[in-house]
């Protein structure tokens, strides 16, 4: 008889616990976008207000690639990466709670692994951030591309290097 009861408790924790997650996220997502709206206007009045001087020594696409690409990079970080790693942390904080209060010597021997995770994780974030690098480098380079060839559009078709532009795109 009591089984019914404890059915009913956890069906009604998960729907809480689901609906709570749906408010965070959400609170989380307007939170970052306000935030990034804010940073973008101070982003695009301090690019008005730059020398002619300025625009000739950088190239307007590569500077529209790196605006945009690491503006992306921080909404990222903080509307979802945030939000999990928080619920990881208080997840893992309630798991080794749990496992030191039920059994601490099982504990012990189950946090031996921990040392080749944290090596193991440290070797693939190395890769990860050479790697991310080049696949920011390469997307600049695009928008930068991109950006110049819309810009130059007149003159590409002047000299009739439609076909040329297309192919180093």
């Amino acid at each position: 008889s009591g089984l019914v009861w404890l059915i009913a408790i956890f069906g009604v924790v998960v729907l809480s616990q689901g609906l709570v997650q749906f408010i965070q996220f959400y609170l989380m997502q307007k939170a970052g976008q306000n935030a990034l709206y804010d940073l973008r206007q101070t982003l695009f009045e301090h690019v008005e207000d730059q020398s002619i001087q300025f625009f000739h020594r950088r190239p307007v696409g590569r500077l529209m690639a790196r605006m945009t690409t690491d503006i992306e990079s921080l909404q990222n970080a903080l509307t979802s990466g945030m939000i999990t790693m928080l619920g990881d942390f208080f997840t893992l904080s309630g798991i080794v709670v749990i496992l030191l209060y039920k059994d601490w010597k099982l504990a012990l021997v189950s946090f031996t692994v921990l040392p080749f995770l944290v090596v193991l994780t440290g070797i693939f974030r190395h890769f990860l951030r050479k790697a991310y690098r080049e696949v920011r480098t390469k997307v600049a380079r695009l928008y930068a591309h991109l950006q110049e060839s819309i810009n130059g559009m007149e003159v590409i078709q002047m000299f009739a290097r439609e076909n040329v532009s297309a192919q180093e795109y």
